[in-house]
């Protein structure tokens, strides 16, 4: 900053964390073999910007998101707190996602298509930073409900790293009839050297 008689230096990273957070509930059909869900999305800062100027809080744009993400049908959908940056964004929706059958087992995929699939950073080697523009936090929460009849039979085990650079925690627990799952993952830093 310069001024008047005065120069100093200020840093440029935002001082912030950014925030997605997902918390679904599914309930499975054996006989259709769909997965029937309510989904609450809640997002802060930069993740709730990015939201905003991607969708123009258009239902039929969000539609077409969570159809890229492997969701067949949403039947519902509501947003709150669009023109409100001092508040959460929120999308609410409900609808129904295609569950796989080998036998007479059920294969589940709780996270639909929100968590990317690969890995970005393939380069073999750097000579720049890596930036992100801003740290972020993403949550994924998910409990489901097993059909009267069924049992589980396999989960991953939980999973967690947390050091300077990024953290990644999942933790998966049979509560009765209940499946629930706990996941977040994030960079600490928007730069990387």
């Amino acid at each position: 900053v310069i001024q008047e008689g005065d120069l100093k230096w200020i840093s440029l990273n935002p001082g912030y964390n950014s925030v997605d957070n997902k918390s679904v509930t599914m309930d499975i059909s054996p006989e259709s073999l769909k997965a029937t869900f309510k989904m609450g999305m809640q997002a802060i800062e930069s993740d709730a910007c990015w939201y905003k100027d991607t969708f123009s809080n258009d239902t039929a744009k969000l539609k077409e998101y969570f159809s890229e993400k492997g969701i067949q049908t949403v039947n519902k959908i509501a947003t709150t707190n669009f023109d409100n940056n001092e508040l959460p964004y929120t999308v609410s929706c409900e609808g129904e996602t295609e569950i796989e059958q080998l036998n007479d087992k059920l294969i589940v995929s709780p996270y639909l298509g929100f968590y990317p699939k690969k890995n970005n950073l393939t380069q073999p080697s750097r000579t720049y930073p890596i930036d992100f523009t801003y740290a972020n936090t993403e949550s994924y929460n998910c409990a489901i409900n097993i059909p009267h009849g069924y049992k589980v039979l396999t989960m991953p085990e939980s999973y967690n790293i947390d050091n300077e650079i990024a953290k990644i925690k999942v933790n998966y627990a049979l509560n009765g009839s209940v499946i629930n799952i706990g996941s977040e993952f994030g960079f600490k830093k928007a730069v990387y050297p």
